[in-house]
C-alpha cells in the first residue's frame, strides 16, 4: 500500500505570503499619520515589552494586549510576520501548540511562545 505524501511547503508559502501582504497593508493604511515610523515596527517594539512580563503566550493574547496601545490592523494576519520575524531574530522561540479562544476559528490549534 501507497502512502500519500503530503507537501506543506506550498502552504507554509502561502501562509507567509498571506502575512506579509498583511502586514503591508497594515503598515500602508496605518502609518500614514504615524511620525515615529511603520505600524510593523512599532508593534515589534511592543513585543519587545510585551515578552518581558509574560511567560508564555500566543498570537491572540499579544494581539489582544495591544487592542489599547495601537490602531489594529483590517486583518488580525498582520500580526503574524511580526511574531516570525520574532522568532527569526532568536527572541521568541516555539514550544508548543495550544487552541485558539478565538470563537471565529473554532479551536483551531495555534503556536505557543516564549521569550528566548
Amino acid at each position: 500500500m501507497n502512502q500519500t505524501q503530503l507537501d506543506f511547503s506550498i502552504s507554509e508559502t502561502l501562509a507567509v505570503i498571506g502575512m506579509t501582504r498583511a502586514r503591508d497593508k497594515a503598515d500602508i493604511d496605518l502609518s500614514k499619520n504615524d511620525k515615529n515610523g511603520l505600524w510593523s515596527n512599532d508593534v515589534y517594539n511592543l513585543l519587545l515589552e510585551y515578552i518581558e512580563n509574560v511567560n508564555e503566550f500566543m498570537t491572540e493574547q499579544f494581539r489582544e494586549w495591544t487592542f489599547d496601545k495601537i490602531e489594529q490592523p483590517a486583518n488580525a494576519r498582520s500580526y503574524g510576520s511580526i511574531i516570525r520575524l520574532a522568532a527569526k531574530n532568536k527572541i521568541i522561540k516555539l514550544i508548543g501548540y495550544r487552541r485558539v479562544k478565538n470563537i471565529n476559528a473554532h479551536s483551531t490549534p495555534a503556536a505557543l511562545w516564549r521569550k528566548n
